[in-house]
């Protein structure tokens, strides 16, 4: 169970599993030195006994190369600690354990030297120390420490020793070879042990002879701890068929006794011990020349077929373990394979059937000797190793013969011109060893001779079949058409040929016998590849000819070497390639031969496709010409220019476009390179010649002219040249012809924009042309210079060689846009095109005189016709070409200003036309100036439309565009400027732009400005409210719209349309009819396919009168073949599409249903926000500017209800030549608020009410369109709450509100404002009326108007002021100027309050106006009006809630008008129309009442009839008091006991007596206690008065005065016996009298009470009364009269009062003596008891109220004041003023009490007074400041005043 440790050795692992009882284990500790495989075999599968554990002995391969560990345990028994090292290979380990196990591990400790050199001797001897301390007896001795001090520890615990190694020589040392592969196959199969020995390469891979091999045979001894540096090895090495070599570089170190150390069969040598071990490490095997010992003819089956039992397929086919084992092989390969190599290498046993060289394997034995240097001692031990080699064949080269040339690789016995008898016989080969010219002409066309090819056979014939190697000759011999060939001649090798010429072609001398697959079917071919057997290949090349291609007719030496290259390959018959892995690889030869060419000058050739295959450019794209050219493409080549560094010049011309060569690639654009773009030289103006600058003799006059630059190299003036990438018509171009094609190649044409073939059609029906011009004469200018680039001239040569190649641009479509912009000819200035300048030119180049003055890039003279501008002055169009230009901001080309001092400026003119009128518009420009020194100079941009904008005093200003000096901005050639955006005044505008000098600018000279992308922009339709607009400047255009377009659709029966949709989003589109339609009556067809005959007929008749022509009628007439539509009529006859009388293709319109009822109208067009319609551009342009009208939606307008613009949509539905391409544009609407009337409708016009009753007024909307708009230019936008004023007027009665809380009255507003300066209610009203009166002397619009204040924004003020004019206007019309004055006069309001009173003014308005922003309604009530001011919705909601009533005046019946006038304050809204000049254009008509009347007040008066039906008044009934004025409420009087009184005066009313003509009244008096009643009927005579018998009662009847006369002299007697209270009963009666019908009788019935008193009472408030009177019996008790009393008991005598002491009197039985009353009591107690706490109350509130006024208001002063002006500081006034002839209406009893203000106001009114007011009027009561919260009692209905 313990670990076994022995040599490798099968015996001895064999009989330990047979006797062993458990389990035996083993290691292999293969050496770390090297890398040695290790092979494990176990025989024991053969015993009849297995053991159990036997499986796990499979053969196996395992490499162990000591792998460091670190290992631990410990149980019950031992335990050992690791702790330092790992246990292997460790120079320092540390153990910790008991004894046992320490001295187990010291027995087995093994040491092992890790360096060559370590030993006794060497310098370097090895010591091992060894350590031993007790650590239990440490830890023991530290526990006692404690017990017994120090001295515990002073015993030994340690020991050490030193071990010297001294190596001991015991044995030979062990040495292995493993040798190293070069190939990876090789080394991987050996270390898997797939080949059962060492493998050579025959010839180390088929290399030559003196060549390294890197495959060694490494020979590894053992690393012997004995040896030292000057010892010295013997080595001999020995190889029975092939050779060894030793490396060059260390055979100097060694000393051979045998051989020479290079391909010995044997050598001996010695050395010291490093030289020797690198010898045999780098020692390499070589095998025989050409000999393998696979392939060997002489050990082949050829001879004996044993000899050959295992090939190469077999040996590689995993054979090694079978050949470890020794078995036979189980399957594949050839039996026994396996089994003889293991005899052959481990028995030796001889078969003597076998030959021993068959085995096909070297023997090498190694003999090395240590010479004693191995250890300690002088014994000398040798070893002996023997390892066998296979060799495998690797396939040599065939050996051909050229001309004296042999291929690489050729043996020398093979290496001469005959057939070598060594080398096997393939037939007689031709040789031919004559001297051959090999040399022609450029251009030569006669073949020449370049000599024999002779192949000669190697190894090829190896391993082949005997019939082939020994029958081969006799098979070929006899081939013949009637032969049949054996079919092992299929089996034979072959060769296989391979003849190339680089230029030119070849012929061989016979086709017969081989097997050509390439060139066979040519007899000349620039490549043949053939097969064939030797002897049929060197006939076929047995002489070759040669000649120059076609395609390379024009090589020649110059352009290189012409060789042909010949390689022979042999198939692969005879071996594996150089690495030896890949079995049957083919190994070839090659030789070539040079032909020279002598030059010939050629031409230049230019290919271009023919006429019929134009080039065929895209549209609006830069083409590279080539990539869209057909055959032969475009090409410029000049064979022999380039073969003496010769140039060729090239001349490119085109009729429209421009060509360029780019040096910057782009997408699909391949760019020419830098290397090619700095050789070339491109003319800067291609129409310059060298001879014509040739001529200029200096530098100064050259520099004059632009196009020629002097060149100091040369010293010469030539023509200027540029780099590549100038865009022109023409190019001319000198360089390389190969650079020259390059440049051909790649140049691009670029069609002019938006132009196609058939835009050139008229003027060139072929299209554009490609001219191209070549020459390779060094002067292609001078026509008398005749040399030319490089060769030989063999004829007459023409200067130019000249083509040309048709360019039609493919149309592309282009989309179809849409403009509302007026129309500017060549904006960008892009017309004339010009040549790209160079930035380069100045003044002095245009003033030269001659033919060479211009400049490229500039051009002067301009047409008007072509560029659309009119010059003056020194300007023009430029590309680039002054000096200091800058690119073009659009496009490629821009104006030019050169002002000239002393000529005047420079300028541009252009007439732009289709402006609408009243259009908003705006010009911009971009301008620029010189990067020179000189910079720029002024720049002017003015317009003039046409005619002249002015009407009177209105004119526009016309905005400009002025520069005072342009200056250069770095980075940023060109500036953008624009105008400010103007009104149209007239569809045509002349814009001038012009630049001139100032006297500051210094210097004056060549300043220049530059100007690009001119744009007039149309920002805004503009037109008022409710108005439409037809879309006049709106332009549909199509690039493709072209003449060449419409008459190639027109060949194929198709029309040019596009779609045109219109999309609005506030409004709708409406198609007007032609003239002199006015309706859709005869504009829209009736259905044609539903109409019958009899209706179409009379439907076209009827219509042709319309138009005046009997076309339509005609149509109608047909019957057979007639189209949907009539000639110029659109749609298809049907009920959703009918024809309509428009030039379109189609048109959809939203239409009614169709009703044959209505013939001849059939169907009528409903708007719609959208509208499409298809046609030509012509019929669209037609429809869109007369017959196509924008209608917005009613009361839409864009400054307050959001943004309105209509998108355009257009699609040229593929035209031309494309797919459907949909645009969009849109253009602004600015519809301007037009200030809409507000409106007030009524339900019913007619109300009906009852007489003395009110009435809610209801059924009543106030409507204003544009109220409640705020300013809003984008959607969504928000809702206002605009007010209105609504007034309401009556003439007899008042309307008034009740119920509603929300008002606000008027006064309280100006009071709070105007009540510092005065109380009086008419001041107010003045300072409001006068406020709002222009020019009103000293108010707030004294200096301004409304329209000053309001201007064109609608400010908070400027609301205020339109509101609050509004109600002064509408509520004080009849405050006038005068009367104000006088007012102002009485309140000493002078001027110097001015600036006082504008500041309440602006208050009071702007209070006015937050108390209606607030929703809050302002109320203000006058005589017979109402007005109401207030949010929309608020009055609204009064109305509707029917709190506005109106109640006629008293008895009042009839039909009464009630008159509304709404007023919208002046929103919102311009005024339009308006007063204007008649000659202003209709489209302006808006602006010019913008400008005049931004504000305008509108209002609606309305009235309706209220009809009062008559009511029968009951009769009114009224006493007065004893003096008949003031009238008596309790219907009470008095009268003396049986005394006679006039009763006091009654009075009757009826109000409507009068309505009935001769009505009377009746009048029926009684009295119910006796009392006489009775009439003077003098006083009335006409009154028809009947007493009762008794008097008691009377009737009157008559008219109401006669009545009344009788009710005021009615005279009363109470019955001598009654006293007290009478009643006296009076029944009135109206008769039925009232304006009503049969009106029922109204009877009132009144009871008067009559107190009758006895005669003799006494009463009387005073002394003085009593005692002075002399009527009644009274008397006054003397102590309460001073002692003066009286008596009345003279009164029947007729005496007076007697004075003094008067008896008591006596009545009715009842004494009253006069002393009976006593004196007054004394009461000054109660004064006292309570005067003294009032007044202490007093004290106590007053000083209280004094510190609550210091701490809140300051002082008791300042309250005091505060509180006077809050309570009423002023005295109120109680004013009764009705004007003459009016009337109350309402009736007070009792006083007035005005207690809020602290007084009481008793007023009485007679009968009279009453009457006379009664015409109308009312009470008007101005309670004093802040008094308006005082109660008025009075009657059931109260004044609103």
């Amino acid at each position: 169970n313990g670990w076994l440790s022995l040599s490798l050795d099968i015996a001895a692992v064999r009989i330990l599993l047979e006797e062993g009882t458990g389990t035996v284990c083993f290691i292999l500790e293969p050496t770390t030195a090297v890398n040695e495989t290790i092979r494990i075999q176990s025989n024991g599968k053969s015993s009849s006994t297995l053991h159990s554990n036997e499986v796990n002995l499979h053969p196996r391969l395992e490499l162990f190369r000591g792998s460091p560990f670190k290992y631990s345990f410990s149980n019950a028994s031992c335990t050992l600690l690791v702790e330092k090292g790992n246990g292997i290979s460790d120079v320092l380990i540390e153990l910790e354990g008991n004894d046992e196990i320490i001295n187990i591990l010291l027995y087995n400790l093994g040491f092992e030297v890790t360096t060559k050199w370590s030993n006794i001797l060497s310098n370097t001897a090895s010591n091992v120390v060894v350590a031993v301390r007790d650590v239990g007896l440490l830890a023991e001795c530290e526990r006692s420490q404690v017990f017994f001090g120090w001295q515990a520890c002073q015993v030994a615990l340690h020991d050490n020793t030193t071990l010297r190694v001294m190596p001991v020589k015991k044995e030979k040392v062990g040495f292995a070879m493993q040798p190293f592969y070069s190939d990876r196959w090789l080394a991987d199969k050996s270390i898997k042990g797939e080949v059962p020995l060492y493998v050579a390469l025959e010839d180390c891979g088929n290399r030559p002879i003196f060549e390294e091999c890197p495959s060694k045979m490494q020979v590894l001894p053992d690393i012997v701890p004995g040896e030292y540096a000057f010892g010295r090895f013997t080595v001999e090495v020995s190889a029975r068929l092939g050779s060894v070599t030793i490396p060059f570089t260390l055979r100097s170190k060694l000393d051979f006794s045998k051989g020479s150390g290079f391909r010995d069969s044997v050598v001996r040598l010695s050395g010291f011990t490093v030289d020797v071990r690198a010898a045999l490490l780098n020692m390499v095997y070589n095998t025989g020349l050409d000999e393998s010992v696979q392939f060997s003819n002489k050990f082949s089956n050829f001879f004996n077929p044993a000899n050959s039992p295992c090939n190469r397929p077999c040996f590689f086919q995993d054979l090694g373990p079978r050949v470890f084992a020794g078995e036979d092989d189980a399957a594949g390969c050839q039996q026994s394979c396996g089994k003889v190599i293991f005899d052959r290498i481990n028995v030796f046993l001889p078969n003597p059937a076998l030959d021993e060289r068959g085995i096909f394997l070297d023997d090498i034995i190694i003999t090395f000797t240590d010479n004693g240097v191995t250890g300690v001692g002088l014994k000398k031990f040798t070893s002996v190793l023997l390892y066998n080699i296979y060799t495998v064949a690797v396939n040599d080269r065939p050996c051909i013969v050229f001309q004296g040339k042999l291929s690489s690789g050729c043996r020398e016995r093979c290496a001469h011109m005959g057939q070598p008898p060594s080398c096997y016989e393939s037939g007689l080969p031709w040789d031919l060893a004559q001297s051959i010219n090999t040399s022609m002409a450029e251009g030569q066309l006669e073949p020449i001779l370049i000599g024999g090819l002779v192949t000669k056979v190697v190894d090829e014939y190896e391993s082949v079949t005997r019939k082939c190697f020994f029958n081969l000759s006799d098979a070929l011999s006899s081939r013949g058409d009637e032969v049949v060939d054996p079919p092992w001649l299929s089996e034979c090798p072959r060769f296989n040929l391979l003849l190339v010429a680089r230029y030119g072609e070849i012929a061989l001398n016979s086709r017969e016998f081989i097997n050509i697959f390439v060139g066979q079917s040519q007899r000349y071919a620039s490549k043949f590849a053939f097969l064939g057997f030797p002897v049929d290949t060197n006939s076929a090349t047995r002489m070759l000819r040669f000649r120059m291609s076609e395609s390379n007719r024009n090589f020649n030496s110059n352009l290189g070497k012409e060789s042909v290259s010949l390689v022979v390959s042999d198939q692969g018959f005879s071996g594996s390639d150089t690495t030896g892995e890949f079995d049957g690889t083919n190994a070839e030869s090659s030789l070539s031969l040079e032909v020279f060419i002598a030059p010939v000058n050629n031409p230049p050739e230019i290919s271009v496709p023919r006429a019929e295959d134009p080039l065929e450019p895209l549209q609006n794209q830069a083409n590279q010409l080539a990539k869209i050219a057909l055959d032969p493409g475009l090409q410029v080549a000049d064979r022999d220019s380039d073969e003496c560094n010769g140039m060729i010049v090239m001349k490119l011309r085109v009729m429209f476009g421009a060509l360029s060569v780019v040096t910057l690639p782009s997408p699909g654009i391949e760019a020419l390179l830098p290397s090619q773009a700095d050789v070339l030289e491109f003319y800067a103006d291609a129409e310059c010649t060298e001879e014509e600058c040739s001529t200029i003799n200096n530098i100064e006059a050259c520099s004059i002219v632009n196009k020629c630059a002097f060149n100091i190299r040369l010293n010469q003036c030539t023509c200027k040249k540029t780099r590549p990438g100038k865009m022109c018509r023409s190019q001319k171009i000198r360089g390389p012809q190969q650079d020259i094609g390059e440049a051909f190649r790649l140049l691009i044409y670029e069609p002019l924009p938006n132009t196609n073939y058939f835009s050139h059609i008229l003027t060139s029906p072929e299209g554009d042309i490609l001219e191209v011009e070549v020459s390779d004469k060094r002067k292609p200018d001078n026509s008398l210079d005749e040399v030319f680039s490089c060769g030989d001239v063999l004829h007459i040569q023409e200067t130019w060689q000249t083509s040309q190649a048709g360019i039609q641009t493919i149309a592309i479509s282009q989309p179809c846009s849409s403009t509302f912009d007026p129309v500017v000819q060549n904006p960008g200035f892009e017309v004339p095109v010009l040549c790209q300048g160079l930035s380069d030119c100045i003044q002095q180049n245009l003033e030269s005189i001659g033919a060479n003055s211009g400049c490229v890039g500039i051009e002067t003279e301009n047409s008007v016709l072509e560029s659309g501008w009119t010059t003056q002055g020194n300007a023009g169009i430029s590309r680039q070409g002054w000096l200091g230009d800058v690119i073009s901001f659009q496009g490629s080309q821009h104006l030019f200003l050169a002002p000239t001092p002393g000529t005047g400026s420079a300028s541009v003119n252009q007439q732009v036309v289709n402006f609408i009128v009243g259009g908003t518009y705006k010009i911009t420009v971009r301008v620029g100036a010189r990067v020179t020194p000189n910079f720029g100079a002024s720049f002017e941009l003015r317009m003039s439309p046409h005619p002249p904008g002015e009407w009177g005093d209105w004119a526009m200003e016309i905005p400009a565009i002025e520069i005072d000096e342009v200056r250069p901005s770095p980075g940023q050639p060109f500036i953008s400027h624009s105008t400010s955006a103007f009104l149209a005044l007239s569809s045509s505008y002349s814009i001038t732009m012009s630049s001139s000098l100032h006297a500051t600018m210094n210097p004056q000279r060549d300043r220049i400005v530059f100007v690009d992308d001119l744009q007039v922009e149309c920002l805004q339709y503009n037109f008022p409210e409710e108005h439409s607009k037809v879309l006049s400047s709106l332009r549909v255009f199509d690039p493709d719209y072209t003449e060449g377009v419409l008459d190639r659709l027109a060949r194929q029966g198709q029309e040019f349309t596009v779609r045109v949709q219109l999309l609005a989003h506030h409004g709708v589109f409406q198609v007007l009819p032609p003239s002199p339609l006015t309706g859709d009556e005869c504009f829209i067809m009736p259905p044609s396919r539903v109409m019958q005959d009899v209706e179409r007929i009379a439907w076209g008749y009827h219509c042709a009168t319309f138009y005046d022509d009997v076309s339509v009628s005609v149509w109608a007439n047909m019957t057979l073949f007639r189209p949907d539509c009539p000639e110029g009529w659109t749609g298809l006859g049907t009920p959703m599409f009918p024809c309509l009388k428009l030039s379109l293709k189609s048109i959809a319109l939203t239409l009614t249903p169709y009703n044959d009822a209505l013939l001849p109208l059939g169907q009528s067009q409903v708007p719609s926000r959208t509208i499409e319609m298809e046609g030509t551009l012509d019929d669209l342009e037609r429809v869109l500017h007369n017959f196509l009208q924008y209608v917005p939606e009613r009361d839409f307008n864009t400054v307050n209800l959001g943004g309105e613009h209509v998108v355009v949509r257009t699609n040229d539905l593929g035209m031309y030549n494309g797919e459907p391409v949909e645009q969009q544009a849109s253009i602004i609407f600015f519809i301007e608020a037009v200030n809409d009337r507000p409106n007030i409708t009524f339900t019913s016009r007619a109300y009906e009410m009852l007489e003395d009753t009110s009435i809610s007024l209801l059924g009543i909307e106030l409507r204003d369109d544009d109220i409640n708009e705020l300013s809003c230019p984008f959607e969504p936008c928000a809702s206002g709450a605009g007010t209105l004023q609504l007034k309401v007027r009556v003439s007899n009665g008042t309307v008034f509100t009740s119920g509603v809380a929300a008002t606000v009255k008027l006064y309280e507003i100006l009071m709070n404002v105007f009540g510092s300066v005065s109380r009086r209610p008419r001041v107010h009203e003045c300072l409001m009326r006068m406020s709002c009166t222009p020019n009103g002397g000293f108010l707030t619009l004294a200096t301004s108007t409304i329209e000053d204040i309001c201007g064109q924004t609608v400010s908070f003020r400027c609301k205020a002021v339109l509101q609050y004019c509004a109600l002064a206007e509408l509520a004080l019309s009849d405050v006038q100027m005068g009367e104000c004055q006088q007012v102002f006069a009485e309140e000493d309001l002078v001027l110097a309050n001015i600036p006082v009173l504008e500041d309440l003014d602006i208050q009071a308005m702007s209070s006015f106006k937050q108390v209606t922003d607030f929703g809050r309604v302002v109320e203000i009530a006058r005589d017979g009006f109402l007005v109401l001011v207030g949010p929309l919705a608020e009055l609204q909601r009064i109305l509707d809630q029917g709190v506005l009533k109106y109640e006629p005046v008293q008895y009042l019946n009839g039909n009464q008008v009630v008159e509304f006038t709404v007023h919208d304050q002046g929103n919102v809204g311009v005024g339009f129309p308006c007063d204007a000049p008649p000659d202003i254009p209709n489209d302006l008509l808006f602006q010019y009442c913008k400008e005049k009347l931004p504000v305008t007040f509108l209002d609606t008066t309305q009235t309706v009839t209220v009809t009062i039906q008559p009511v029968n008044n009951l009769p009114e009934f009224e006493v007065y008091d004893e003096d008949g004025w003031s009238r008596i409420e309790t219907n009470s009087l008095t009268a003396v006991q049986n005394v006679t009184k006039r009763l006091n005066r009654m009075f009757v009313f009826d109000p409507d007596i009068d309505e009935t003509s001769g009505c009377d009244m009746k009048v029926d008096m009684t009295s119910r206690s006796g009392g006489i009643l009775f009439f003077n009927t003098s006083l009335s005579p006409l009154l028809m008065y009947t007493p009762s018998p008794t008097l008691t009662s009377l009737s009157g009847e008559g008219t109401l005065n006669e009545i009344n006369t009788l009710m005021a002299n009615i005279n009363y007697r109470s019955d001598p016996q009654f006293f007290g209270l009478e009643d006296v009963v009076i029944d009135i009666s109206d008769r039925g009298c009232t304006g009503m019908a049969n009106a029922e009788q109204q009877v009132v019935t009144v009871i008067i009470s009559i107190l009758v008193n006895p005669p003799d009472t006494c009463q009387f408030e005073t002394c003085g009364a009593c005692t002075q009177q002399t009527v009644e019996i009274c008397g006054w008790c003397p102590a309460s009269c001073k002692g003066s009393g009286k008596c009345r008991n003279a009164e029947f005598r007729g005496g007076p009062p007697s004075q003094g002491e008067c008896a008591a009197l006596c009545s009715l039985g009842a004494c009253m003596a006069w002393n009976m009353c006593s004196p007054a009591g004394d009461r000054s107690w109660q004064f006292g008891a309570i005067a003294g706490p009032l007044l202490l109350a007093t004290f106590l509130h007053v000083y209280f109220v004094n510190m609550w006024a210091r701490r809140v208001h300051g002082t008791i002063s300042i309250y005091a004041a505060r509180l006077w002006r809050i309570a009423g500081g002023v005295a109120s006034k109680l004013v009764i003023a009705p004007r003459a002839g009016s009337k109350i209406s309402h009736t007070f009893s009792g006083s007035l009490d005005c207690g809020v203000c602290g007084f009481s106001c008793p007023w009485h009114a007679n009968r009279e007074y009453r009457r006379h007011l009664f015409s109308g009027g009312s009470i008007i009561l101005f309670p004093s400041y802040r008094c308006v919260q005082g109660h008025f009692p009075t009657s059931s209905r109260q004044d609103t005043s």
